[in-house]
């Protein structure tokens, strides 16, 4: 009977290793993405890696394969497309420095085909996937707009460092950064355009998804991108993007136009706990700022003229600075001649309150509380006064 019981109980444990291992086999999903690279222009005597960088919302995964014979490829499992950047380090016979261009691109189920030539991984060529298809499509069509952009941007940060040269000519320089920023003003605007008939055309296209939700980020105004958001297809919104997309828009709705502006209460330069509720029946602009923001230098003289021709009709300022050291900031105040009551906002807790991710940003409210306008700049801060202030 022992030695019955014995084999049984050795059958048993057999039979549950068998059945244990099928079932972790089971488990184990075969790839739904596989991702094929040729590489030409290579010595041989050139070690190249390439890696590959997936990102999920905040989380980032990298995997690296060795180059053989010219090629290389990597597999996997995703739900949904997700965006990734593809990179390789070079290592030469002859001690050559590990470089690490890179190319971005989608992962999405199938088989995707990239081939470059070693030097310029910026110009790979994709295959197999509609999702990059599509990306380098829109990508060529607005070419021209990006380079503008970039060059732009480019002259604009020259211009910056000169503003801390003290032999130059401050006045003049601030022209050009007017100028500068009027095209880029008119650059961004067609941008968004260019980017709003796209996603308006293509409701059900992953590219539209993650366009829109480049777009917002950059700066498009909510209204516009909730109603286009709108317009995408519900699959799309149910994916990682389209569900971050919507905790996003859900947080700037809380400070779009037409909503009540959240409470809050900081110390001003002198030390006085200043709420945003004491301005209830006035007209006021929470405006942020920095001292060491030079947008937002560049901004204040707009902002003082406004306040120097309206406050007489119950219209103020309430400036809000991200600022890090309060030496800097007391100083900014004076040179720049702000006589409103500043506040502090060293944590960015009320910045964050406002869903502000870029400065100079500035929210004019009415008398009820509510949200009137958002980021008006140069003239049409005066405008939009003249508009709804009663003189």
């Amino acid at each position: 009977m022992n030695t019955y019981n014995h084999r049984s109980i050795q059958w048993i444990l057999f039979l549950l290793l068998i059945t244990g291992s099928a079932v972790s086999f089971a488990q184990k999903k075969a790839p739904n993405y596989t991702l094929k690279g040729k590489i030409t222009g290579m010595k041989s005597t050139d070690k190249v890696t390439v890696y590959l960088e997936r990102y999920r919302g905040d989380n980032m995964q990298q995997d690296s394969a060795l180059v053989k014979n010219g090629t290389f490829s990597f597999c996997g499992n995703v739900k949904d497309p997700v965006w990734a950047i593809l990179s390789y380090s070079l290592s030469t016979k002859e001690g050559g420095e590990a470089v690490r261009p890179s190319s971005e691109l989608f992962i999405e189920k199938g088989v995707l085909n990239v081939s470059f030539s070693l030097g310029n991984i910026s110009q790979a060529v994709f295959s197999g996937s509609p999702l990059n298809t599509e990306k380098v499509a829109y990508e060529s069509k607005t070419a021209d707009l990006i380079t503008a952009l970039s060059e732009v941007r480019s002259a604009y940060f020259k211009v910056e460092d000169l503003m801390g040269d003290s032999t130059q000519d401050r006045a003049k320089l601030k022209q050009q950064m007017k100028a500068i920023e009027k095209r880029s003003d008119s650059l961004d605007n067609l941008k968004t355009t260019t980017d709003s008939s796209y996603i308006a055309r293509h409701p059900s296209n992953y590219f539209s998804l993650y366009l829109l939700s480049e777009s917002f980020r950059h700066g498009m105004p909510f209204e516009l991108a909730m109603g286009l958001f709108k317009q995408i297809k519900a699959p799309l919104k149910l994916t990682l993007a389209g569900r971050k997309l919507t905790t996003d828009l859900q947080r700037a709705q809380k400070v779009s136009v037409g909503m009540v502006a959240p409470e809050f209460s900081l110390p001003d330069s002198t030390g006085k706990v200043v709420k945003l509720s004491s301005y209830r029946g006035k007209y006021v602009l929470v405006d942020f700022w920095a001292s060491w923001c030079v947008p937002c230098r560049q901004e204040n003289p707009n902002v003082v003229a406004a306040y120097q021709k309206f406050s007489t009709y119950n219209f103020n300022v309430l400036g809000i600075s991200s600022d890090f050291g309060r030496d800097s900031w007391m100083a900014a105040l004076r040179e720049d001649k702000l006589s409103w009551p500043n506040l502090l906002d060293a944590g960015q807790k009320v910045g964050k309150l406002f869903d502000v991710t870029a400065i100079p940003s500035n929210f004019l409210i009415g008398p009820d509380g509510k949200i009137i306008a958002k980021n008006l700049r140069g003239a049409a801060l005066e405008r939009k006064l003249a508009e709804v202030l009663p003189h």
